[in-house]
């Protein structure tokens, strides 16, 4: 994947900074009673056209990227006890836009009401929540009749370090931005309460409050993430990406079923390293170390063995006497994170093989994977 040059971003940042971090300009005057509807969303239009227009000091890379990514992403208006927050959506599926999940949650975790979503021609359309997924921070909204927006391009390919990419959104739920930035750490994860989302990455492309929800971009306008505040970024000044693919699956399933249903086994493992196998004596150098167990779980139920014991490695508690898990199905496994994304590729209910060390001895166990 081609990334911006140096070259390109210099006088960019320049250019961003000189406009106060407001983004391009777009949409004219914010108001304007004495028009009509039509007139309104055909200025709106121009205005937007002019400002995907990027300069061409910014080179090709940058124009493709706001040029490809921007028409598929909308501004987010939410009305809750009479206040009103803005943000931005990206249109993943066929009427289901993307956000972020604070932007449209009360105070007591429910979904708001009085949402309105706005195309880049100003057209404004009435949206509800459809449903929030806690773990990744994203919520998706329903809208019916959106005319011209059409679905985001997924980039086929995963982030990678160094990366540079850029981030599209609303300002204002009026006036179109975008920010380029660096994608400076990969293979994230998050882990809560058994269920796991892996491949997050952060990036340097902060387009403020109002930009989270919305899509980091390559340089063709194909979308490699989402951008989202409900998980903290580890780096000051960048922002975690929820990766493109993983995006999908969760918008799909809110949008048909309000919820994520995520496969389940119940266990919390640690990663071999080969100072843990010597300290540990594992006839492994490989697979991720049991740390526990969830109680009525699968992993319970088919005996897969706790640890006995802690001891430190390297400065670390580690657990001890318990199985190693090395492969799935025959896939090896060699990191917790490995491990997520293999059950996260499978369906609640699917039945799978774990291939197990417990001790000396090589141990093969079935499970079925539960519903969380």
């Amino acid at each position: 994947m081609a990334s911006l040059r140096p070259s390109v971003l210099r006088p960019l940042a320049l250019a961003l900074a000189l406009a106060g971090a407001t983004g391009l300009a777009a949409c004219g005057s914010d108001g304007n009673p004495g028009g009509s509807g039509k007139a309104k969303g055909n200025a709106a239009s121009a205005a937007a056209t002019k400002a995907a227009q990027v300069p061409a000091a910014t080179g090709s890379l940058t124009e493709g990227a706001v040029k490809g990514g921007l028409p598929s992403v909308v501004a987010v208006s939410v009305t809750d006890n009479g206040t009103t927050r803005t943000g931005t959506g990206t249109l993943l599926a066929a009427g289901a836009v993307v956000t972020e999940a604070r932007l449209v949650t009360a105070p007591n975790g429910l979904p708001v009401a009085g949402i309105t979503v706005r195309e880049g021609n100003g057209e404004e359309h009435a949206g509800t929540v459809d449903g929030i997924d806690k773990l990744s921070g994203l919520a998706v909204i329903n809208v019916r009749d959106l005319t011209a927006v059409p679905v985001a391009k997924p980039s086929a390919e995963p982030v990678e370090l160094g990366e540079e990419v850029v981030s599209l959104g609303f300002l204002g739920a009026r006036r179109p931005a975008m920010r380029p930035g660096t994608v400076v750490t990969t293979d994230r994860s998050v882990r809560r309460n058994g269920d796991a989302e892996v491949g997050l990455f952060e990036a340097t492309t902060s387009l403020g409050a109002q930009g989270i929800g919305g899509p980091m971009v390559d340089e063709t306008g194909r979308v490699v993430g989402i951008v989202t505040k409900g998980l903290a970024s580890m780096i000051p000044g960048t922002y975690v990406g929820i990766p493109v693919t993983s995006a999908l699956r969760i918008v799909k399933a809110l949008h048909a079923d309000g919820t994520v249903r995520r496969p389940y086994l119940g266990v919390d493992t640690l990663g071999v390293t080969p100072s843990r196998a010597e300290e540990l004596h594992l006839s492994t150098s490989t697979g991720v170390l049991l740390r526990s167990i969830a109680q009525g779980s699968p992993a319970e139920y088919i005996g897969l063995k706790k640890p006995t014991g802690t001891t430190e490695v390297g400065g670390r508690v580690v657990p001890t006497g318990g199985d190693v898990i090395v492969a799935i199905d025959g896939t090896r496994i060699e990191e917790p994170e490995g491990l997520y994304a293999a059950i996260n590729a499978m369906k609640p209910g699917q039945r799978i093989t774990l291939h197990v060390i417990r001790g000396n001895h090589a141990v093969t166990l079935h499970a079925t994977l539960a519903e969380h």
